[in-house]
């Protein structure tokens, strides 16, 4: 959507009011077309949790895109819009019981679990449901570690396949996460390792399952080299045919597929120098959008002004929010133009993916409002 260098002129169109988080909407629709192209062999399922605006979820599902949910209220978005539920799934996996009695009710019934506790809220609150195994595998690799919180050890996934028999629900498939950010391309490989060796166990056991869900971390480029999509895509087509059975794969792209689409624009409301350092103060800051910072400092979002041009020197910047916390400090040695002042503004590209939904309006400044371009 923008270059480092040179703001989009759709920006420049956008009101003075800051912060803002412009979507193209354009864009999204491009990476759903790369992503299928570079998985031609998956059935894609958007991860509502990433940007969960109502003009997303509609061009995505008019492009042909299933949706992941976290949480009945991202299944209640799905249905205002008219998403059939049927082709919705629930792949958070510890969920409160009287949600998933809610969601079953609406008409969905692919649930992921990852313990006996969750297999027998399932069981109680809907009867007879498809249930997906969440193994817990490496995330060696990737900037953010999800396989921590959640997931079952492979030593256990047996047992709680049969168990899910018992409760007279349906085992229907494996699903897995190799972690967000997942810029090491090798860890495709050690995944489908893992998850052939429990499929083949659970064959010597007389169970075969339907689905294979491997997820999302498919990265992105915040200034550092990551795989492409087609890379990616490579990998994990070479590790189909080592697995024991035809299998129908699943995947869940989020931030792959609008992190590109989106910029925010926030203004500079203060300059200041701190220990021989430029600071610039925004009106915007990790709070308000970039609490994803708190858990890896290595995303880079590129940032550019509304005053750059290839002519002006440079220097590099600390930026930071405009909250009175020492936290509220979003990134450092940012180049920009050295005469960057009070009320420019300052853009965040690679931005639509984990920013105003994680925001708080601490201090009571706003989180970025939402325009389409």
């Amino acid at each position: 959507m923008t270059t480092q260098n040179q703001p989009h002129k759709l920006l420049s169109k956008i009101d003075s009011s800051t912060p803002f988080l412009a979507i193209d909407l354009s864009c999204v629709s491009r990476k759903y077309e790369e992503i299928n192209r570079a998985l031609p062999f998956a059935k894609i399922f958007y991860a509502v949790k990433c940007n969960p605006e109502a003009p997303i979820l509609q061009m995505l599902a008019d492009k042909g895109s299933s949706f992941e949910v976290a949480s009945l209220g991202e299944l209640k978005r799905l249905i205002s819009i008219g998403i059939d539920p049927k082709d919705v799934i629930y792949s958070n996996p510890v969920k409160p019981e009287q949600d998933i009695k809610a969601a079953y009710n609406l008409g969905l019934n692919n649930f992921a679990f990852d313990s006996p506790e969750e297999l027998a809220k399932i069981a109680n609150a809907a009867p007879a449901s498809r249930v997906h195994l969440r193994v817990s595998i490496s995330n060696k690799g990737s900037q953010i570690n999800l396989s921590s919180k959640f997931g079952a050890n492979r030593l256990d996934s047996l047992e709680l396949i049969k168990l899910a028999r018992k409760f007279n629900l349906v085992p229907y498939g494996i699903t897995f996460h190799v972690g967000s950010q997942a810029e090491d391309i090798n860890i495709w490989d050690e995944a489908f390792k893992d998850i052939s060796f429990l499929l083949r166990k659970l064959q010597t056991e007389g169970i075969l399952l339907e689905v294979l869900n491997i997820g999302g971390g498919f990265p992105v480029q915040y200034g550092v080299k990551a795989p492409s999509i087609d890379k990616i895509g490579s990998v994990i087509s070479r590790n189909l045919p080592n697995l024991p059975y035809a299998i129908k794969i699943w995947c869940e792209p989020g931030r792959f597929l609008v992190a590109e689409a989106g910029t925010i624009g926030t203004r500079v409301i203060g300059r200041a120098t701190r220990h021989n350092d430029d600071w610039l103060y925004l009106s915007v800051g990790r709070f308000q959008a970039f609490i994803e910072l708190f858990e890896s400092e290595d995303i880079r979002y590129p940032v550019f002004s509304s005053n750059a041009t290839s002519k002006k020197r440079q220097t590099p910047f600390v930026l930071t929010g405009p909250t009175c916390d020492s936290y509220d400090t979003i990134l450092h040695d940012v180049l920009l133009p050295s005469d960057t002042t009070v009320d420019d503004v300052v853009y965040f590209a690679m931005a639509g993916a984990y920013t105003h939904v994680y925001g708080a309006a601490f201090n009571d400044f706003p989180v970025p409002r939402v325009v389409y371009v």
